[in-house]
């Protein structure tokens, strides 16, 4: 009876262990009954792919590392580059208001200047006028001093 134990023990560790961790060579006539040889060469296939599986879960993590740096990387550079446009957006800014402000320093003075040619020509135009009005007085006025030197010359 004892042995009897140990062997359905061993036949539902056997099972067990199938279930678990599954049948890997695929369907046959013996996939439904594990025999001696397929659980004795499963332990060093599963160990074997056991560790395959954590190389290659090493290596696929040291690929993400790798990823994650030049991205890091790559981030860096565009914050780089983004702070340098700002700066050239800036420069560009300054540069011209610059020249709006001789452009309009310019217009301003054109204008001033103009202004001040304006009322030249009124101060002329307006001085003229008063000369020739002053002319028109004097030649008035020695015209009819002479008429009336004239007159008292002639009466006398």
């Amino acid at each position: 009876m004892l042995v009897a134990l140990i062997l359905v023990s061993v036949g539902f560790a056997v099972t067990l262990g199938l279930l678990l961790f599954g049948d890997k060579s695929g369907a046959g006539a013996n996939a439904g009954r594990p025999s001696l040889s397929s659980s004795s060469s499963s332990a060093p296939s599963f160990r074997g792919e056991l560790e395959s599986e954590s190389k290659a879960r090493a290596k696929a993590e040291s690929e993400v590392q790798r990823k994650q740096k030049e991205l890091d990387e790559q981030r860096a550079q565009l914050q780089e580059v983004k702070e340098q446009l700002k700066q050239t957006k800036r420069k560009l800014f300054e540069q011209k208001e610059g020249e709006k402000g001789s452009n309009d320093l310019a217009k301003a003075r054109a204008e001033v200047e103009r202004n001040a040619s304006i009322q030249l020509e009124q101060t002329r135009a307006g001085t003229a006028a008063a000369g020739a009005s002053r002319r028109r007085g004097l030649l008035r006025d020695s015209v009819s001093a002479r008429r009336r030197a004239f007159s008292v010359r002639a009466c006398a």
